[in-house]
């Protein structure tokens, strides 16, 4: 039977269809209060390279990376406006540590994003008949796989 060849060929290295990582069970803490209306959680590193060229070939060297990401949840009360408005103001910067956890049905895994600042507030936006939702993109300076 074809199916069953292919997952023999999945047992084989090692992958499991049911253990596969699902979006409904994520989570994301904000200095660490758990964000109930999180519908989706991206957080992602960038390489920075510094590309040279020796005998007309190119090459690249890491030199460091970024991490950045964005949070998308459903709006039901003024979290984000009450965390960053008063700062906004101020000209102050303010920084959270966000952890990202997302499993499958036998293994998780979370990360810590360190230093996080938030890239902008949308102060208002609505479309009549649509639930509203919040999409806080991210900076970090620091992410920490968490065992």
């Amino acid at each position: 039977m074809a199916g069953n060849n292919v997952f023999d060929k999945l047992d084989a290295m090692g992958i499991k269809p049911n253990e596969t990582y699902k979006g409904k069970n994520g989570k994301v803490w904000l200095n660490n209060k758990l964000i109930g209306t999180c519908t989706s959680f991206s957080a992602k590193v960038t390489i920075k390279y510094e590309t040279y060229e020796i005998g007309g070939r190119t090459f690249r060297e890491a030199e460091g990376y970024t991490v950045s990401g964005t949070i998308k949840s459903i709006q039901v009360n003024g979290m984000y406006l009450n965390l960053l408005s008063d700062a906004i103001k101020a000209n102050d910067t303010v920084t959270f540590n966000i952890i990202g956890k997302e499993a499958n049905n036998t293994t998780e895994r979370r990360i810590s994003l360190e230093q996080v600042t938030f890239d902008d507030l949308n102060l208002i936006d609505f479309e009549s008949g649509k639930s509203k939702t919040e999409d806080m993109s991210f900076q970090a300076v620091d992410y920490v796989p968490i065992k």
